[in-house]
Order: structure tokens, then C-alpha cells, then sequence
């Protein structure tokens, strides 16, 4: 063989190419990398050696095929013989299941980005993280590495897990460094360069820094571990080669820290900031356990954090430690972040998420929060004659203070910064005051509804025509108009929404057929047929465009109310029972997989999920119109939590499970509870202490109703209920033949039906029996009463609707 086809036989070995793979595009345009064995092949010897993989080993796979650590992991357990643990995409996004696999199947070693493994939460105590643990190391790359201090938190006591950060980018395929975390320290350092892997660290003008001279630039990998990227070809590579990272390092002490993405560096007030700095003052404040800082479109610093913490505390604490130019405008707490499907947080849906929780709360009151705000600033409460300036504010607060305030009465204030900066406490008040005085007017025009909204839980705002019922003589019947079938039982109850085209009914069937009838003669509008049983009654959006309906495939669907098109719809890990509700961007809703999801109304996007307690959830939510929601679960937990962002207020636990929705009392300052051991609880909304019970002969599955002060509800004894709302004291029951399952819908009679199948009208004030009817079933929907017209579900498949009329009138 010739020196010459002798050199061409290693050239093309050192470009045999093992597999191809795509970035993300997560920092920059996406592009197609092809891996020679000479590139890859390096990473598994070295880091085989490293974690000293041996046979008996067991390495979970926690990141796709798409996410090049994945070639790590099996390439790992192929070349040490080692046990590879492989689940669905489905079952990592339950934290729980996830966290059982990992201990029953004696995981030893898990590589993952720190976002993924942040979602076990306390759960790492009992199941990852415990004293006699067989996981041995657990390797977080692809992200910076978490507060090493928070990361403790999630370790049970004497447990000896090695933790190590790792550190890569995909034209490089797959890890470029190391380092063992021996420290507490922050951040943590990058380690060593791995097998044949060279780092070069360049300025601005492309000068090199070496660890000797220290300083911060820009880190570029390669040196001869060199892949081929888009239309590259070995011809036109020449080793050594350098690739770009797109990220800041310093040297500081001998050692390599990150601070950064290139793109991360921003102008604000001026001067350049780094966001990434904001993001480890925050983390060294010990309040944050994660959090991201955005530069918005209007130049706003907003700081979103996860963590056990109050907002003001970490306003102080960068009130204290950071420059001007480091304060944030805005801070949100989160419970969870978006993740791609890599396991990295997805930033840029995260600050969707953001600027989609910026719904002005209209109820919330501006002066409050003025004064809070302005607190927060200057650590002086107000008098009249206070200045913002002169006691202690500055122009960045008054922007931050102008902002919110601006939220809250959701109406321009062009000329509030001006007067904020040069007037007084009085004259800021007056102003805005004389401003959402002016528009209160136009508001009132602008918010008349163009649609009226009936279903389970709405009677008491908005109520049908009034009945006349004052005659003892009075005569009234329940006629059948007209009935629709949807082929099989219908469980859930039905939703009517009235508007100018046509009124109509919408309701699902254990046929998976959901269905939209005229309510006037009930012929059929449109029918959608879904994968699974629908159980789930249905809701919608505030302008009734769109419909929410939970399915037995796990599914959330969002229909398009005129057509049934499916605009979008969310997996969730089990069957959905529970009815959502809509706060008006968001849509909360319960699944059988224990989690209390919200997502948003336009696209179903996650705004967070929250595990409560063990037991799943059929009940519904209930939203207070604000910024709260309460929940209830089979173990018989019921707990209170913020809309916007599903922060836990309270949690307190019964002794039986609660089927039925909770319901806020009249005034929101009680809430009630119903359970299977036939207790109608009523809790302190703001604590959740019980303020007074009663008890029914049998359970209660019924959700109760409230209209004037009057409390309804329905049980297994064969009784209706009629409570005084702030005593807990009856006033009436009626009997029925037999339990009633549903709830009762209030107006100015009363309309229930048991499981028997029996129809019932009913005096408000006596409950006197007015009418009654019989369906071919039994009967677990809950009617709806729309002017004098009735609807409700029945087992016999059918939807019936009833006229309710007075023979005497």
C-alpha cells in the first residue's frame, strides 16, 4: 500500500460518521451535526472510566433520542454490560410513577438537565436521594448547574449520592468538561477538560486568556474532537478546530465558571448587564431555588423564580446587594417552568407564560397596592404630604411602582410617572382616582355581556326569569319538549350558552360523542366524537367561544364552540373526571393522575401543575373570581391555592373522601367542603379552619348550591337540604325516593332530580313540591334551568329538556 492510499484509509476512519443528530435550536438556528466514532467515542471510554460503570450497574435514560446525552447513556450501558432503563415521554412528566420506577428498579447512575431532575421534589427525599440509596452518582448538564445549597434541600439526611456538573454543546457531541461537587460554593466551577477535548477561551478581540491571566470572554470547544456540521465536509475541516459556544467563562482562582450566554448580555439604563448575573444573585440570596431573568420588549428587568419565599424578601434582599441597574422591575413566583421536550427550560415559553400572567385583577384594589409598592421602594409608609423622591425613591422604582399600578387599574396613566416624581402622596391618589372615575362610564358600556352562561355552579349570578309561585293554588307542570340522544348514559351535566345566533347546549356521553343541540328544539349542531368516555361536565371561555371538556383518555380538549373543531388539547397521566373551570386566560382543571393542572386558555399551554396530596382528583375546582381556587381530592384533602400561579395558601384534611365540588360562600370570607361521610363542612376561607358543620343521615356526592344566604345540597339519605349559610342551621329538607347525586340548580324555584330518575320543582323558601317528572334512567347530571326550560342528562343515553309552565297563568 502506498504512503498515500495508506493516508486516506485513516482519513476516512477518522470521518466514519456513528450517527447524526439535530440541535435544538436553543441557542441559535438549528442545525444537522453528523458525529464520527473519533468524536463520541472519546466521551463514552472517558466518562465510563470516571463513574466507574461497571456491570451490575443500572443507568436510567432520562433524555430522548433527539437530545444527543441519550447516545451517552446507552453507549454507557452497552459497554460496561450495564441494565438501561428506558419509560415513555408520557410517564416522565409524572413526577411520582417516575420517581417509583427509579427506586423499584435500583437505578444507580441518572445524567439529566437539572430541570428534570427538579421535578421530584420532596419526592428525591423518600425515593432518589435517602441513606441506603443505590444511585450512586447523578450527572446535570445541559443547563447551569443548580444552587448547590438548594440541592441539599432535596436530599433525606446521610444520604452519600456523588453529584457532578457536566458541561457540553451538540457540534461537539456530547460533553466537553467535568467537575465533582465537593462545595456548597456558587456557582459551581466547570472541572477539567474530558478525553481529547481542548477549550479556548477568547476576548473581545479574539486575544487568548489562559488560566494564568485570568479574565472573562468567550468559551470555544474542540481541538481534535471535531464533528461536521450542515454542508461541511472532511475536506474543508482543518484540526485543530474551535467551535463557538455562544457562552461567557471566567478564570477566577485556576478555576472555570460560567456566567453566562453571549445573548444574555443586554443594555439596560445605558450600561450593559448580564442576566445571568442577576440569576446568581438571586440564587445566593438562599430565598431561590431556580429562576430566569428576562429584558422585555419595554424594557422591563422581570426575575422569574421558583422557591420557598415571599417577593419581598427578595426585593429586599436586591435592595441591599445590587446596584441600581440589577433591580428587577418584576418579580414572579412560579411552582414550575416550562421544559422542552430535551428536559432544559424552555425560555422562551416561559416568558409567554409571563406576559400572559399579566391579566390585570380588576377586583384587587390600586390603592393597596400603590401603597405597598411604594413601601417596597422606600421603606416609609405614606401621609399626604409625602414625596416618592425625597423619601428614598428613585427613577427605576417609580417606573417599577407606575407599572403595576398601571396593571391594576387597566387603563393608560400617561401622566402618573410625572406626578409620582414631583408631587405628593394626596396629589398620586387624587389623580388616579379623577382618571378611573372618568372611565367608569365607558367600562360600563364596554362590559355588558353579549352572551349568558348556565351550568352547574353559575345559578346563583346568573338566573333565569322569575316564576310565580306565591298562589298555594298555583299550578304548575314539567312537559317534555323534546330529548337527544347520545347513544350511551350521560353522567356529566349540561352547559347552555345563550347568544344572539342561537342558543345552545353542549354535553358529553360515556358514547365519546360531545355533542352541541339547539336549546329551543334540540337538533343537533354539531357532534365530536373524542377517543374515550366523557364524564366531565363542560365549561367555557368567557365570550363562550370556546369549550373545555375533560375526557377518560387523559386529555383536556379545547373546542371550538360554533364548529366542535378541536382547537388543542393536553395530556395529562390518567382519566379526567373533574369539570375545568376558566378564570378567563387560564382554564384549572384536576386529573386522576393527582395533579392540579392550569393552562392557558388560547394554546393549552402549561402555567403550572401542583401534586397536593395521594389521592386523585374528581371534584372539581372552584374559582373565587380573583386570584383563588380552591380543590379537593379523594384522601379528602382540600386546599386553597393562588390562580396565577397555583401557590398552596392552605391545605387542611378530612377523614373520608370528597366527591363533590367545593363552593366559595357568598361573601368569600367562608368556603364549604362536602364529604362521603355526610358532613357539609364550612371553612375560614383564608385558613381553612372549620367554622361549622353539619351532618346528613347518608354521604354527599351532591355539589351544594348558594342563593340568597340558603345553602342546597342533596345525599344519600334521600333528602334535599336547605342549610341557613352562616349558621349551618336547617331550615328544610324534602324527600325524595331515592339518593340524589346531582345538584340542585337555584333560581327562583328550586330544580333537583334524584338517581331515580324523578324531576323535581320546588319552592325556594319551603321547598313545597310544584311539579315533577320522570325520566326512562337513572339520573347522576346535575339540570340546568334556562328561563322556563330544563335540561338534564339521564342513563338512558338521552338529554331531555322540560318547559316548565303555570296551568293558571
Amino acid at each position: 500500500m502506498s504512503g498515500w492510499q495508506f493516508f486516506t484509509k485513516i482519513t476516512l476512519l477518522e470521518w466514519n460518521i456513528a450517527y447524526m443528530i439535530h440541535t435544538s435550536g436553543s441557542t441559535g438556528a438549528p442545525k444537522t451535526v453528523r458525529v464520527p466514532h473519533s468524536c463520541i467515542l472519546p466521551n463514552i471510554l472517558d466518562l465510563r472510566e470516571n463513574f466507574n460503570i461497571q456491570q451490575n450497574d443500572v443507568i436510567f435514560m432520562a433524555s430522548p433520542f433527539t437530545f444527543d446525552p441519550s447516545i451517552v447513556d446507552l453507549f454507557l450501558a452497552l459497554s460496561a454490560g450495564a441494565k438501561l432503563i428506558q419509560v415513555e415521554s408520557s410517564i416522565k412528566a409524572m413526577p411520582l410513577r417516575l420517581a417509583e420506577i427509579i427506586r423499584d428498579e435500583g437505578v444507580t447512575f441518572i445524567q439529566a438537565t437539572p430541570s428534570f431532575f427538579r421535578q421530584f421534589g420532596h419526592l428525591s427525599k423518600t425515593h432518589l436521594l435517602y441513606p441506603s440509596t443505590p444511585l450512586r452518582i447523578v450527572v446535570l448538564g445541559g443547563e447551569p448547574f443548580p444552587n448547590p445549597i438548594a440541592l441539599e434541600e432535596f436530599r433525606a439526611p446521610g444520604n452519600c449520592t456523588v453529584f457532578y456538573n457536566i458541561y457540553g454543546i451538540t457540534e461537539v457531541s456530547c460533553w466537553a468538561t467535568l467537575s465533582k461537587i465537593e462545595s456548597n460554593d456558587l456557582p459551581a466551577d466547570l472541572g477539567y477538560p474530558l478525553s481529547e477535548t481542548d477549550l479556548r477561551i477568547v476576548n473581545e478581540n479574539e486575544e487568548d486568556i489562559t488560566t494564568e491571566n485570568g479574565g472573562e470572554g468567550f468559551l470555544m470547544l474542540g481541538g481534535r474532537r471535531v464533528c461536521l456540521i450542515d454542508e461541511e465536509t472532511p475536506d474543508s475541516i482543518t484540526k485543530p478546530m474551535f467551535r463557538a459556544t455562544g457562552d461567557r467563562v471566567q478564570f477566577l482562582n485556576g478555576k472555570l465558571y460560567y456566567r453566562g450566554r453571549t445573548d444574555e448580555t443586554v443594555k439596560r439604563m445605558g450600561k450593559r448587564l448580564n442576566l445571568h448575573s442577576i440569576e446568581l444573585l438571586a440564587l445566593s440570596s438562599g430565598f431561590v431555588q431556580q429562576c430566569c431573568a428576562f429584558l422585555d420588549s419595554n424594557q422591563l428587568l422581570i426575575l422569574v423564580c421558583t422557591g420557598i419565599f415571599t417577593v419581598e424578601q427578595l426585593s429586599q434582599y436586591f435592595q441591599e446587594n445590587a446596584a441600581t441597574i440589577e433591580q428587577p422591575d418584576e418579580i414572579r413566583v412560579l411552582d414550575t417552568f416550562p421544559v422542552s421536550k430535551h428536559g432544559k427550560i424552555d425560555r422562551k415559553k416561559l416568558l409567554q407564560l409571563v406576559q400572559n400572567l399579566r391579566v390585570p385583577e380588576k377586583t384587587l384594589n390600586w390603592e393597596t397596592c400603590l401603597a405597598k409598592e411604594w413601601m417596597m421602594a422606600t421603606g416609609k409608609t405614606t401621609t399626604d404630604e409625602s414625596n416618592f423622591i425625597l423619601s428614598g425613591g428613585n427613577s427605576l422604582s417609580a417606573i417599577r411602582l407606575f407599572s403595576k399600578v398601571q396593571e391594576q387599574v387597566a387603563r393608560p396613566l400617561p401622566l402618573l410617572i410625572d406626578i409620582l416624581l414631583n408631587q405628593s402622596w394626596k396629589h398620586v391618589v387624587d389623580h388616579i382616582r379623577e382618571e378611573t372615575r372618568k372611565n367608569t362610564e365607558v367600562d360600563s358600556l364596554l362590559n355588558q355581556p353579549t352572551i349568558k352562561i348556565f351550568q352547574r355552579g353559575k345559578q346563583a349570578a346568573q338566573s333565569p326569569k322569575h316564576i310565580d309561585q306565591t298562589s298555594e293554588e298555583a299550578s304548575f307542570e314539567l312537559k317534555q319538549i323534546w330529548k337527544f340522544s347520545l347513544k350511551k348514559c350521560i353522567d356529566a351535566s349540561p352547559l347552555v350558552i345563550q347568544r344572539k345566533e342561537v342558543d345552545a347546549v353542549f354535553v358529553g356521553s360515556h358514547s365519546h360523542h360531545f355533542s352541541a343541540v339547539r336549546l329551543d328544539n334540540g337538533q343537533e349542531i354539531w357532534t365530536t366524537r373524542l377517543p374515550e368516555r366523557i364524564e366531565s361536565s363542560a365549561t367555557c371561555d368567557m365570550d363562550g367561544s370556546n369549550i373545555f371538556v375533560g375526557c377518560y383518555d387523559g386529555h383536556l380538549y379545547c373546542l371550538d364552540a360554533r364548529t366542535g373543531n378541536i382547537c388543542w388539547h393536553f395530556k395529562t397521566g390518567d382519566a379526567i373526571k373533574s369539570s375545568p373551570v376558566c378564570t378567563g386566560f387560564s382554564v384549572i382543571f384536576g386529573s386522576h393522575d393527582r395533579i392540579l393542572y392550569c393552562l392557558s386558555v388560547a394554546r393549552g399551554d402549561l402555567i403550572w401543575k401542583r401534586t397536593i396530596s395521594a389521592g386523585s382528583l374528581f371534584a372539581s375546582p372552584a374559582w373565587d373570581g380573583n386570584n383563588r381556587i380552591l380543590s379537593a381530592s379523594l384522601d379528602g384533602t382540600c386546599s386553597a391555592l393562588t390562580v396565577a400561579t397555583g401557590q398552596l395558601l392552605w391545605s387542611m384534611k378530612l377523614a373520608t373522601p370528597v366527591f363533590s365540588t367545593p363552593v366559595w360562600c357568598s361573601k368569600l370570607e367562608r368556603c364549604l367542603f362536602a364529604s362521603v361521610d355526610g358532613f357539609m363542612n364550612c371553612c375560614a376561607a383564608d385558613t381553612g379552619d372549620i367554622v361549622w358543620r353539619f351532618r346528613a343521615a347518608g354521604p354527599i356526592f351532591s355539589t351544594p348550591t348558594i342563593r340568597e344566604q340558603r345553602i342546597l345540597f342533596g345525599s344519600h339519605d334521600n333528602f334535599l337540604y336547605c342549610l341557613h349559610e352562616e349558621s349551618g342551621l336547617q331550615l328544610w329538607r324534602v324527600g325524595f325516593t331515592s339518593p340524589i347525586y346531582s345538584s340542585p340548580f337555584a333560581a327562583s324555584v328550586i330544580i333537583c332530580s334524584d338517581t331515580n330518575g324523578y324531576l323535581k320543582v320546588l319552592e325556594f323558601s319551603t321547598g313545597r313540591l310544584l311539579a315533577q317528572s320522570r325520566m326512562d334512567g337513572q339520573v347522576f347530571s346535575s339540570p340546568v334551568m334556562v328561563d322556563h326550560l330544563v335540561i338534564v342528562g339521564c342513563r338512558d343515553d338521552n338529554l331531555y329538556c322540560f318547559q316548565l309552565s303555570n296551568n293558571l297563568s
